[in-house]
C-alpha cells in the first residue's frame, strides 16, 4: 500500500505540472477571470444604479425632510432593498431562508457568480482533463508506466493531481473576486471575505469532484480524445436533462419516478453545498464524493482490464 501510494503521488505531481503548463489550462483560466469580471462589474453597475435611485427617492419624496427623518426613510429602504434582494436570490441562487441569512453579508454579485460557476464547471472540468488518459492510450505510452505500477495508482494520481488544478484555479479565480469585492464593498469585510472564499472553494472543489471522476472515466474509456469529449458532454447534457426534469415533476407534486431522476445527478446536491446546516452540506459534500468514488471505481475497473 505504501508504494501504491508513492506511485499516485508521483502520478499526481507529474499530471498537476503537466496541465498547469498547458495552453488550455491558461486559456480556461482566462475564460473564468473574464467571466467572473463581467458578472461583477455588470452586478456592481446595477447596485450603484439602485442605490442612487434610492438617494433620488428620498430627496424627491421628502425635500424638507431633516437628516433624521432621511436616515429613518432610508432604513426602511433598505429593508425593502434586502427583502427584493432575497426573492431575486431565491431565484437565482436558493429559496431556503437558512441560507439567504447565513449569506446575508455577502455581496450578490458573488452569490450570483458562485451559482454561475458551479453551472458552468462540469464542462470546465471535462475540458482540463478528458485526454488526461486517452491521450496515453492513443500514443501507447501508458504500457510503460503500468509495467512499473498498478494501473489503480494511475488513475488515483491523474485524479489526484487534477484535483489539485482544479482547486487552484478555483480558489484563485474566486479569491482575486473576493479580494475586488472586498476592496469595493463597504460592508465586506476582510474576515467575511476570508469566510466566503473557504467556503466557496471547497463547496468547488467538492461538487468538481464528482465531474472530474466521470471525465476520467469517459477518458478510459476511449483511445481517441475528441470521442471522449464528445461523450463526456452527451453524458453531462443528460445528467442536466434528469436534474431539470426529475425538479420539474418534483415542483408539481409528483413522486413518482420521474421525480427520482435528479438524484442520479450531482447537480441535485449542489445547493446545499453552501448551506449553514452541517447535516445539510454533510449530506450534500457526501453525495458528490459517493459519486465521485463509484466513478473512480468503475474508471479502475475498466482500466485493469483493457488492453494499453
Amino acid at each position: 500500500m505504501p508504494t501504491f501510494l508513492r506511485d499516485a503521488a508521483l502520478i499526481a505531481r507529474h499530471e498537476a505540472r503537466r496541465t498547469l503548463a498547458s495552453v488550455r489550462a491558461l486559456a480556461l483560466l482566462a475564460l473564468f477571470v473574464l467571466f467572473s469580471a463581467l458578472v461583477a462589474l455588470g452586478t456592481a453597475a446595477a447596485a450603484r444604479g439602485i442605490s442612487s435611485a434610492v438617494d433620488e427617492q428620498i430627496a424627491q419624496g421628502r425635500p424638507d425632510a431633516t437628516a433624521e427623518e432621511r436616515a429613518q426613510l432610508r432604513v426602511q429602504l433598505d429593508a425593502e432593498f434586502h427583502a427584493r434582494r432575497n426573492e431575486v436570490l431565491a431565484v437565482w441562487f436558493s429559496g431556503d431562508p437558512a441560507l439567504l441569512d447565513a449569506v446575508k453579508d455577502v455581496p450578490v454579485f458573488l452569490l450570483v457568480l458562485f451559482k454561475l460557476s458551479l453551472l458552468f464547471l462540469p464542462a470546465y472540468v471535462a475540458l482540463l482533463g478528458y485526454d488526461a488518459v486517452s491521450a496515453e492510450l492513443a500514443s501507447r505510452g501508458l504500457r510503460y508506466v503500468v509495467i512499473r505500477t498498478a494501473r489503480g495508482a494511475v488513475l488515483l494520481g491523474k485524479f489526484a493531481g487534477l484535483a489539485a488544478v482544479l482547486l487552484a484555479l478555483v480558489a484563485g479565480t474566486q479569491g482575486l473576486v473576493i479580494a475586488w469585492a472586498t476592496a469595493t464593498e463597504p460592508g465586506f469585510g476582510a474576515g467575511a471575505a476570508l469566510v466566503t472564499w473557504a467556503r466557496f472553494s471547497l463547496s468547488g472543489l467538492t461538487y468538481g469532484a464528482a465531474w472530474l471522476a466521470l471525465t476520467l472515466l469517459c477518458s478510459t474509456l476511449f483511445r481517441v480524445p475528441m470521442v471522449c469529449l464528445a461523450v463526456n458532454g452527451m453524458t453531462l447534457f443528460g445528467l442536466w436533462l434528469a436534474d431539470l426534469l426529475g425538479s420539474v415533476s418534483a415542483g408539481g407534486g409528483d413522486p413518482g419516478l420521474l421525480s427520482l431522476l435528479r438524484s442520479a445527478s450531482p447537480t441535485h446536491y449542489a445547493g446545499d453545498l453552501l448551506h449553514p446546516a452541517l447535516a445539510r452540506f454533510g449530506a450534500s459534500a457526501l453525495a458528490c464524493l459517493g459519486f465521485a468514488a463509484v466513478l473512480l471505481a468503475a474508471g479502475a475497473s475498466l482500466l485493469r482490464t483493457r488492453d494499453v
